[in-house]
C-alpha cells in the first residue's frame, strides 16, 4: 500500500512537470522585413509603403519609429509607413522598430523626396513700361533638371506680352538655383534664378530673384511663385 501511494505521487509529479513544460511557450524578438528598403516620392505628394512581412515569434507586439521626421508616420499595428506633403526634400532615413516583450528589431527604410513642380506668381519689374500691368512669371522645374517658363505682362493696350525661357536647375536642401536663356535668344549670355522653397500642408511656394546679376537690384527682379497643384 505504501509503495502504491509512492507510485501515485511520482505519477502526479510527472504530470505536473509535463504540464508546466507544455505551458512554457518560448518567445523571441520579432523578425521584420519590408519588400523594398527604398522609396521615391515627388515633391508635395503623399504615399505609403507596402505592409512588411513580420514574424512575432510567439508574442504579438507593435511597430514604431525610432526617429521623428516631419510628415512621416507608421501604423503601429500594420507597420505601413505613410508620408504627406511636408516630408523634407532629399533623402530621409526612417528607422522602423518592431518590438514585443522579448526584444526589439530595427530596420532602415530610405525615402527620397524629389523636387519638381510648376510654379506661377507675380514678379516686380526693374522698369515698368507705361500702362503695363499684371507682371507674372511661371517656372516649371522638371524632374530631369530641365527648367522652362514664361515671363509676361499686360501692356497699355491690354495685350499680354510674354517671353519663353529654357534652362536647367539644381537644388541644395531647400535652396534652388537655375540658369536660363530666353528661348528666342539662346546664344545670349545666361541669366540666373535663385530662390528658397517653403511649404506646409496648405501651400508651397518659392521666393527669390531672377536676372543677370542676382545681388544687384538693377539687374534682377524679385518674385514669389506658388505651386500649381494638378
Amino acid at each position: 500500500m505504501k509503495n502504491t501511494r509512492m507510485i501515485y505521487g511520482i505519477l502526479v509529479l510527472c504530470l505536473l512537470f509535463a504540464c508546466s513544460k507544455s505551458d512554457d511557450v518560448k518567445i523571441a524578438a520579432p523578425e521584420l522585413m519590408y519588400n523594398q528598403n527604398r522609396y521615391t516620392t515627388l515633391f508635395y505628394d503623399i504615399g505609403n509603403s507596402a505592409p512588411p512581412t513580420i514574424d512575432w515569434n510567439g508574442d504579438v507586439g507593435q511597430f514604431g519609429l525610432e526617429n521623428v521626421i516631419n510628415g512621416i508616420s507608421i501604423d503601429s499595428n500594420t507597420g505601413i509607413i505613410s508620408w504627406n506633403k511636408i516630408v523634407p526634400l532629399g533623402e530621409n532615413s526612417i528607422k522602423v522598430l518592431a518590438f514585443n516583450n522579448a526584444g526589439t528589431t530595427l530596420t532602415t527604410i530610405l525615402l527620397q523626396n524629389e523636387f519638381a513642380g510648376n510654379f506661377k506668381g507675380p514678379y516686380s519689374p526693374v522698369l515698368i513700361p507705361i500702362g503695363a500691368t499684371d507682371f507674372l512669371v511661371a517656372f516649371n522645374f522638371m524632374e530631369n533638371g530641365t527648367l522652362t517658363g514664361v515671363i509676361s505682362h499686360t501692356d497699355v493696350f491690354e495685350v499680354v506680352m510674354s517671353e519663353s525661357i529654357v534652362g536647367t536647375w539644381t537644388i541644395d536642401g531647400n535652396e534652388i538655383n537655375g540658369e536660363y536663356f530666353y528661348e528666342q535668344y539662346e546664344n545670349s549670355n545666361p541669366l540666373f534664378i535663385n530662390g528658397l522653397v517653403t511649404y506646409s500642408t496648405l501651400e508651397a511656394s518659392i521666393e527669390g530673384r531672377f536676372g543677370s546679376v542676382l545681388d544687384h537690384p538693377e539687374f534682377s527682379r524679385p518674385f514669389e511663385v506658388d505651386l500649381v497643384v494638378q
